[in-house]
């Protein structure tokens, strides 16, 4: 038996890759509402409450950042649930059926810091895990 990384279950499921937190409804309303009301750039907004856009940022990358681990069929099936509501940027008969996003990386920034990016996935996972804690509740 694995244990699932997101609420904790056991579960037969392998590993495979996957966000390092689940969607999570109330943050997805506010991130939609404020892409709507800010645009793209809502985390440069002065006017949002500081700890609370702290929160979304840090969900928001959570939710973004995908390695090895374990989530159980309940969790799959929110996710999934709330991925459908949220995320779908686009529908098959509309061409890409993922709605995948594209990262574009800076050719001429080479100054990669393996011991910092471990820091900051610590840093993320970290807050990502106080994140899922109200996401059991």
């Amino acid at each position: 038996m694995n244990k699932c990384e997101w609420c904790g279950n056991t579960t037969k499921n392998p590993e495979c890759y996957v966000a390092m937190s689940p969607l999570i409804e109330k943050y997805e309303k506010l991130i939609k509402e404020w892409d709507e009301k800010y645009g793209q750039f809502w985390y440069d907004v002065k006017e949002i409450d500081k700890e609370l856009l702290d929160e979304a940022m840090t969900y928001d990358q959570a939710t973004s950042t995908v390695g090895r681990g374990i989530i159980c069929n309940d969790c799959h099936k929110k996710d999934e649930k709330t991925y459908q509501k949220y995320r779908l940027l686009t529908k098959k008969e509309d061409g890409d059926p993922y709605g995948m996003l594209k990262i574009v990386v800076d050719d001429d920034d080479t100054d990669y810091d393996i011991n910092k990016m471990e820091t900051w996935y610590k840093d993320v996972k970290e807050r990502s895990s106080n994140l899922n804690n109200e996401y059991k509740k």
